[in-house]
């Protein structure tokens, strides 16, 4: 089991991804804090505009049972966030933000598996092939679908504006425009990159230990093997990284895009920093756009993913899977896939 942490700054902890946060929903066309129903009538636009979407034709041969599987998770944990985050009391929120950031995450993991399983791909099997799966879909091409678009590779970023300069020194706690919602976006990105890298030269780090351990038993197997008494294996530090070794596992490592984030706010709520979301804020205010930013992130992005799945699948596939569910679903109080139902399918 996970042992659950507390920050010992939970405050600052939530200001910095309140602030990812709102940078992301605000790049998804999200710029007021409260539901703004023509944000993703524009973004419908700006999808509809990108060439790779005019350019994405209708395919056969997709496992439409697992197509149907993957749809229904990612709108099941949709519709279990607006739940949670629509009817938690004022004083829960902050806790109920934790199950939020969970499904925020698992409903874009799921959105992302249908894109991959539409194209006629199999399934992954794995947090991190997803992850370098909706990172192949959107941002290693070039492509102008800011914030999925977006991507911390090794000494930069992919897909910025034409023209922009990321702003390096941007504080997360800062008001917004539309350039520093690209800088904060770049900055939540690079830190998550970051964070893997640090772990994996960890991961170098012990294999390099390993290795020096191994080394030692193969010969001293050889000086046994030739009478010599045994000796007693000595303690072997874990060893630093050269300067080529840090080099290595820096440009190697893939980029990161905003389903990357996503997954690290999911593991600290869930696992690193169980403070993060209960007692970081300091006013009810600030769970409740906490909330919504989440909620405007996941509906932007399975809506993206909608308009490309029903392009390869065509109309009528997906015109039934979304109907189905949303009947099988009557007898809910919210449903964010009914909502945007008539822009999927004008």
């Amino acid at each position: 089991m996970t042992t659950q942490l507390a920050s010992d700054d939970p405050t600052g902890s939530f200001k910095t991804h309140a602030g990812y946060l709102t940078a992301l929903a605000y790049l998804c066309g999200y710029t007021i804090f409260k539901r703004d129903p023509p944000a993703i009538t524009a973004l419908a636009t700006r999808i509809k505009a990108e060439p790779s979407y005019a350019a994405t034709v209708a395919r056969p041969g997709f496992d439409g049972d697992q197509l149907r599987r993957s749809l229904d998770a990612a709108w099941g944990s949709e519709l279990l966030l607006a739940i949670t985050g629509t009817y938690a009391p004022e004083d829960l929120r902050g806790v109920s933000n934790t199950w939020v950031a969970i499904q925020a995450y698992y409903a874009c993991y799921h959105i992302t598996q249908a894109l991959v399983i539409a194209k006629g791909q199999p399934r992954p099997t794995s947090h991190p092939k997803t992850q370098k799966m909706f990172v192949d879909a959107w941002v290693s091409p070039p492509r102008n679908l800011v914030p999925w678009s977006l991507g911390a590779v090794d000494k930069g970023y992919r897909n910025l504006p034409s023209g922009h300069v990321v702003d390096e020194s941007v504080h997360p706690w800062a008001a917004l425009d539309a350039a520093s919602a690209i800088d904060l976006a770049c900055k939540a990105l690079r830190t998550t990159r970051q964070d893997f890298i640090v772990d994996e030269k960890k991961n170098e780090r012990s294999k390099k230990q390993k290795a020096r351990r191994k080394v030692w038993r193969l010969k001293e197997d050889e000086r046994l093997a030739k009478g010599n008494k045994p000796r007693k294996e000595p303690t072997f530090p874990l060893p630093y990284l050269t300067r080529s070794e840090h080099t290595a596992v820096e440009s190697r490592t893939r980029a990161f895009g905003v389903l990357d984030y996503l997954y690290r706010l999911r593991i600290k709520a869930q696992y690193e920093d169980s403070t993060l979301f209960s007692e970081g804020p300091e006013e009810p205010a600030e769970s409740l756009h906490a909330y919504l930013h989440l909620a405007q992130i996941v509906r932007s992005t399975l809506f993206l993913h909608e308009l490309f799945i029903e392009r390869i699948v065509g109309r009528k596939v997906l015109e039934r899977l979304v109907d189905a569910w949303i009947k099988r679903q009557a007898s809910s109080p919210v449903n964010p896939l009914a909502d945007r139902r008539n822009l999927i399918l004008p």
